[in-house]
């Protein structure tokens, strides 16, 4: 995964005191001081203890993608759950990409 690459080549020689793929656990540890974590932005800002740490290179970004059946995706329920989404989605893009949504 890219973000896993960008992490070792951020910590260089260092050892890592805790590997996880659990999002609670790598919040509940870097609010434990344990350490940084790798955390999505509209997570990592609803905790008040947490402060981004600026990183050269900046840390990668990811795509969301929400894959539906093209016959499903007719259907005027699945159409009303895709439409929600893609609009709490869009109204939430800066929580969605933090720093970086003023840049795109």
């Amino acid at each position: 995964m890219p973000q896993q690459r960008w992490l070792k080549a951020l910590a260089g020689d260092r050892g890592f005191a805790l590997r996880s793929n659990d999002l609670i656990t790598l919040v509940t540890s870097a609010r434990a001081g344990l350490g940084l974590a790798v955390l999505p932005c509209i997570m990592a800002n609803q905790e008040p203890e947490l402060v981004e740490v600026p990183t050269d290179p900046p840390p990668p970004s990811r795509e969301l993608w929400l894959l539906f059946n093209r016959d499903v995706g007719r259907t005027p329920a699945v159409r009303a759950v895709i439409n929600r989404i893609t609009e709490i989605t869009t109204t939430a893009r800066k929580a969605f990409l933090g720093g970086r949504a003023q840049a795109q």
